[in-house]
């Protein structure tokens, strides 16, 4: 055949010697007008050039158009990915990829690393991180005060709901008060730990345990007494309030502990106001003053209490709502009593977590979340039924199912 062959089987670019023998055929004159090549196919699996293309990232995952769709209703329009790459950056309503930051540069990236960033309030940022990356990512927009309403309002008013946030929200509102009205207004950021046993003092006033003097008849006895020595609050309430304290300077910024080198720091973690704690421990100690324990519920009092709360649900003139409450409260105490868990963890019990034995002798409880559980453990526990129908925790709870 006249003319120049070249025949390619392996191509291996790589290696210097073949690349530089390539180039030395390409640069070649050539007598004749055409150049032949002839292909051979290699199957992608036989060829190690083929290799990194068939590795599947999580890197590359993205929100299908039907979700991000929906996000874009919801949320948008956004102005700005903050993690992505070129690959998985999602596109605005007139198909334009959105600005993002990437890892490393690409031709498209407007910016390297979204920590490096100075993110204007303007922007409507979307991320979609990876997992681990989430905590400081929120981090990170927290610091910068980046406007993200849709994720932290809802995360905030999840957070809101729980006892301990509420009583710590309003203790803030009450310190903030407080130091405001000192004759040389302070502010959280400006409180020392001086201030803070001022209020916590202040606080004495609301107190209700009697703490008794050496000399008092009444030494030893509880509120109940008519002498006239004082009130305090409990040294557990005294210390819970010191938690919250210390929780609510952190918020502030101020920290975890004091530095007495710099003066600054978390007054509530002051050796002084934990001086003042163990002061108050001393003082109801000497007065024999005993802490609050909760009364026990025997099976006598349940049966008691069921026999009277099912001779209210016969009445005749019950109205719906009433018959809901009396149902409800039976089949909280029965299956509390037997359950033996805690009673604000039963109260976020959901249908789900609620299995019935195979022969629907029993109920299995798989808690998920909890005082103490946060989503990282469970809690199985399972109640059976018993021959006494007023008390049993199974017919209860089926009762209470039918009335809803």
């Amino acid at each position: 055949m006249p003319g120049w062959m070249l025949t390619l089987t392996t191509l291996l670019l790589s290696t210097p010697g073949v690349n530089k023998g390539v180039k030395t055929q390409s640069s070649t004159p050539f007598s004749n007008r055409f150049t032949i090549f002839q292909l051979y196919f290699t199957p992608s699996a036989r060829n190690p050039a083929d290799a990194p293309s068939r590795v599947l990232s999580d890197k590359d995952c993205k929100l299908s158009a039907s979700a991000w769709s929906k996000v874009q209703q919801a949320f948008g329009p956004h102005t700005i990915d903050l993690m992505s790459l070129d690959s998985n950056v999602q596109f605005n309503e007139k198909g334009v990829p959105l600005r993002h930051f990437t890892p490393f540069y690409t031709p498209m990236s407007s910016g390297i690393n979204v920590f490096a960033q100075v993110i204007s309030r303007d922007e409507n940022a979307y991320v979609f991180p990876p997992f681990v990356m989430m905590g400081p990512l929120l981090k990170f927009l927290l610091q910068a005060r980046i406007p993200s309403p849709h994720v932290f309002e809802e995360l905030n008013a999840v957070r809101g709901q729980k006892p301990y946030e509420r009583q710590k929200t309003a203790l803030e509102v009450e310190l903030s008060g407080f130091l405001a009205s000192l004759p040389f207004a302070k502010t959280l950021k400006s409180a020392t730990a001086h201030d803070t046993i001022k209020f916590l003092v202040w606080k004495d006033k609301s107190g209700r345990t009697k703490v008794h003097t050496v000399t008092c008849s009444h030494m030893g006895q509880g509120q109940g007494s008519s002498c006239k020595c004082p009130c305090r609050l409990a040294e557990g309430t005294v210390d819970s309030l010191i938690g919250k304290l210390r929780a609510i300077f952190i918020s502030a910024g101020m920290g975890d502990v004091w530095d007495d080198n710099l003066g600054t720091g978390n007054p509530a973690s002051h050796r002084s106001v934990k001086a003042y704690l163990q002061a108050v421990k001393e003082e109801q100690a000497r007065a024999r003053v005993r802490p609050k324990k909760a009364t026990p519920l025997f099976l006598d009092k349940l049966q008691q209490i069921s026999q009277f709360i099912v001779s209210s649900m016969r009445k005749l003139d019950n109205s719906p709502m009433d018959l809901y409450l009396l149902g409800r409260d039976l089949c909280f105490f029965s299956v509390d009593f037997f359950a033996g868990d805690r009673s604000s963890d039963l109260g976020r019990t959901l249908g789900k977590e609620l299995l019935y034995f195979p022969d629907k002798s029993g109920i299995l409880f798989n808690h998920t979340f909890g005082k103490t559980l946060g989503g990282d453990a469970l809690k199985t526990f399972s109640i059976r039924r018993c021959e006494n129908l007023d008390i049993c925790p199974v017919y209860n709870f089926e009762r209470y199912m039918s009335i809803c």
